[in-house]
């Protein structure tokens, strides 16, 4: 969960590693992470675009940690893009 980034970044060690297995990278922050961002880059575009990306920490599941929040987060948004298929979400 890099957390101050967005679509279109590169991260090497993933496109290297599961090449095959991956279809897409979907990158997620928390509250904490979007101020830091927004305090030093104070760069309006990137700003908006951040607070875009799907937040863990804003799922109802808080007594699970933030790895399994952040698969939930981005499974229920998959879900609405999705027909007949299942997740499995191991936390």
């Amino acid at each position: 969960m890099p957390g101050t980034s967005y679509k279109g970044i590169d991260f090497p060690h993933l496109r290297i590693a599961a090449q095959e297995q991956l279809d897409d990278i979907i990158l997620v922050t928390d509250q904490k992470m979007l101020n830091e961002f927004s305090h030093k880059t104070r760069h309006q575009k990137a700003i908006e675009r951040a607070k875009k990306l799907v937040q863990w920490n804003k799922t109802p599941y808080k007594n699970l940690g933030r790895s399994s929040q952040a698969a939930l987060a981005v499974a229920k948004i998959l879900a609405r893009e999705t027909e007949n298929k299942d997740f499995l979400i191991i936390g």
